[in-house]
């Protein structure tokens, strides 16, 4: 497989294209300018098979509209279904099977703005016997996966140590109980990483708050046998 990040951030919006050995994509999350999503994949926009949509946020999900009218299907939770009419069920822990692709959706705690909680879907997807977990904006994983062999993790890493005295007193909680430190992430990976690892990459960095260089240290510390990466607009990476 190949993941191609088309944008990661609040600021860009969140987008990834998975490629299978065969030529088709399907895109993780909707956050990016169609544009984009276009050109990331050679606008052969036909070799699309769907997307998959983790919440409502607005930099997960505002291209679906755009999406939809190009006869892209879209996966997604309740929540989302309703804004944006059109979207295809995503069950939550159902294996679904579209077009050759199998993927489970389970939710991770995440929340708006005003603390309040948001249904938020993580991602296990496999494809021609490779599994890669999608998991963003989540304050923690209430499941240990070690017993499917996850190949690739593309989970967000979103704080070190947050400067939370020059954060706006409204997103302090967002930050502390919506988003995933990278002690949670390798917290995570050590009860949920196996042998079978190949891929560790962290996305959807704070600008304000995320030391790259201290996320790549010490994730490459914790899985010395694993490719570990930062994900990053316009990145293609051969998982």
């Amino acid at each position: 497989m190949i993941l191609k990040c088309v944008a990661t951030g609040s600021k860009d919006g969140n987008t990834y294209l998975l490629q299978s050995a065969d030529g088709r994509y399907i895109i993780l999350d909707c956050g990016a300018r169609y544009g984009a999503i276009e050109k990331a994949c050679d606008y052969m926009v036909d070799l699309i098979d769907f997307a998959l949509c983790s919440h409502i946020h607005s930099d997960h999900s505002d291209t679906i509209p755009q999406l939809l009218r190009h006869g892209i299907d879209v996966y997604t939770n309740h929540e989302v279904r309703e804004r944006f009419k059109g979207c295809g069920w995503a069950c939550r822990n159902h294996t679904e099977v579209v077009n050759g692709w199998k993927f489970i959706p389970f939710t991770v705690p995440h929340t708006h703005n005003d603390g309040e909680k948001c249904l938020n879907f993580a991602y296990m997807i496999e494809k021609d016997g490779e599994r890669l977990l999608y998991m963003t904006d989540w304050m923690y994983c209430p499941y240990n996966l070690s017993k499917l062999k996850i190949n690739h993790f593309l989970i967000a890493v979103n704080y070190t140590d947050p400067d939370l005295e020059e954060e706006p007193d409204g997103n302090i909680r967002h930050i502390l109980q919506g988003h995933s430190s990278l002690k949670t992430a390798k917290e995570f990976l050590r009860t949920s990483m196996t042998d079978a690892c190949r891929t560790i990459i962290a996305c959807h960095l704070s600008q304000r708050n995320a030391d790259e260089d201290q996320i790549l240290t010490e994730l490459r510390e914790l899985a010395p046998n694993a490719e570990v990466a930062i994900a990053k607009k316009g990145m293609r990476i051969d998982l």
